[in-house]
Order: structure tokens, then sequence, then C-alpha cells
């Protein structure tokens, strides 16, 4: 009886250690798919971010440039009177809004940051509000290198300038200009 027991516990042994053979084969097949897959996907995801990066960017340049139009708008009311502030912009109290839109210092829109501040004389005017003789406006990634490679700087001379891993200025690489005819000088 004893030798039965015995036999029946090799038995047991023997069909566990059977068991366990498929599943590490199956643990090893699995693992090797994961690896297969995530070979093929990298390259799928960084593309995927990269062109949201360039979208991101396209998108940061078209925003400078209507708010580079809203301030040409604002110019032509008076000699060198920009808007010193996105609210002059923005404020339908001081006269048309020349940008819609929730915009103020800080603001982040589409995986960039917007700032603007008036340069040179800072002053009252009755319409279209606080002027200045210049401004500047930036966008700036916000998470560089998610979001966004490239900053970017516009003035009163309507250029827009960019730059990879800093703050842009006007000694940046011009990307586009509002009249477009400004780049051609």
């Amino acid at each position: 009886m004893a030798e039965d027991h015995n036999q029946d516990a090799e038995e047991l042994q023997s069909a566990d250690a059977k068991r366990a053979g498929p599943g590490l084969r199956f643990l090893a097949w699995f693992l090797l798919l994961l690896a297969i897959i995530a070979v093929i996907a990298t390259p799928i995801l960084r593309y995927q971010r990269e062109q949201q990066i360039k979208a991101n960017e396209a998108v940061a340049i078209n925003h400078i440039r209507t708010i580079t139009e809203a301030q040409f708008g604002t110019s032509w009311r008076g000699e060198n009177n920009y808007a010193a502030s996105f609210v002059v912009l923005t404020d339908s109290i001081h006269g048309p809004r020349f940008l819609l839109g929730d915009w103020y210092n800080g603001v982040e829109k589409d995986g960039y940051i917007f700032t603007m501040k008036g340069l040179g004389k800072i002053y009252d005017t009755p319409l279209p509000g606080p002027g200045a003789d210049c401004y500047e406006v930036t966008a700036s990634p916000a998470r560089p290198g998610h979001t966004g490679i490239r900053y970017f700087f516009s003035d009163c001379n309507g250029v827009i300038y960019g730059k990879v891993g800093g703050p842009a200025d006007s000694t940046s690489t011009p990307v586009a200009a509002y009249p477009e005819w400004l780049l051609d000088k």
C-alpha cells in the first residue's frame, strides 16, 4: 500500500510538471509577441507625436498671425497705437473687438503659452484703449519637447520668428509674416 501511495505521489508530481511546462512556453511566446508589438508600435507612436508637435506649432503660428492682424487693426486708428495688452484687443468697451476668444497673458492654447506686452511709450487713448508704440507677442511650448519644440516671437514689424530650444526674438529665423510680402524684403 505504501508503494501505491508513492506511485500516486510520483504520478501527481509528473502531471504537475507537464502542466508547468506548457505554462512557461506560453509565457515565453507571450513575451516574444509583446516585444514584436513594441518594436512595431514605437515608430508609429513617435511619428504620431511628431505630427502632433508640427500641428501645435502650425496653430501657434496662426494664433500669432491673428494677434498681429488684430494689432494692425488697432494701429490703423492712430499712428503707432498698438494694444498694450490682450484685454484691449478682446474688450468691446474701448471699441470693436479685434481678437475673439479668451486671451490673457499666460493663456495656454493648443499646447502653447502666449504672452504679450506693450513697448515704448504706453499711453491712454480714447479708442481703442491703452496703447503702445510697439508690442511683443511670444508663444512658448507648454511642455517643451511634448507639445512643441520651437518658440515663436513677433512684434510690430509683422514678422514671426521661430527658434528651437529657447525663447525666440527678432534675431531668430523668420518663419512667417503678415502680410506675406514682408518676408520678401
